[in-house]
């Protein structure tokens, strides 16, 4: 019998191309790219995916062309989620409606489309596309495609200038405020 252990449980558990998975390596490799707490362990229920040591909450949305199940074709790159209602305590959601609720948002892309060469650890198989959130409210969409996105021109970064352009695109993006509801759903 094959011993357990946490490397024979996240190969199982964790497929690096499933979507779940691969979405938890872009919040990582952006938050270990911006300084973000790694010491413990990620908030699943957390209003950002990340915050820096300075402060700025940052969103990472996450595509790749190459997926977990057999394809035909590459995929067709679209982020959902972008609105969201605020969390309040133990995760339950606050009155109000739906919204951007970080300074920044960061949509990557896992670039490679050759299945042996594929590494969602590596950020170098990576692009990073940083918008403000000012940007999405002026364009009030739940989902973007990545064809859209590359039209509104964001910043288009690789791994080690991520941490540059959060800061910069911070700038001119002030926090959203949570709301003060004490109502909770």
């Amino acid at each position: 019998m094959t011993k357990i252990s946490f490397d024979n449980f996240a190969a199982w558990a964790l497929p690096l191309r499933s979507n779940t998975t691969r979405g938890l390596a872009a919040e990582y490799l952006v938050a270990h790219a911006v300084g973000g707490d790694l010491n413990q362990p990620r908030d699943e229920w957390g209003n950002h995916d990340t915050i820096t040591a300075d402060g700025i909450t940052v969103e990472v949305k996450s595509g790749a062309y190459l997926q977990a199940w057999d394809q035909p074709a590459l995929s067709t790159i679209v982020y959902k989620g972008l609105r969201g209602k605020w969390l309040g305590e133990q995760g339950i959601y606050l009155d109000g409606r739906r919204e951007y609720r970080s300074q920044v948002y960061v949509f990557a892309v896992h670039t490679t489309t050759e299945p042996e060469r594929y590494d969602a650890l590596d950020p170098d198989q990576w692009e990073f596309r940083v918008v403000g959130r000012s940007r999405l409210v002026a364009l009030n969409q739940d989902s973007i495609s990545l064809t859209r996105l590359r039209q509104i021109q964001p910043t288009t970064v690789s791994y080690p200038g991520l941490n540059t352009a959060i800061r910069e695109t911070a700038t001119h993006n002030p926090k959203p405020e949570r709301p003060r509801s004490t109502q909770q759903h």
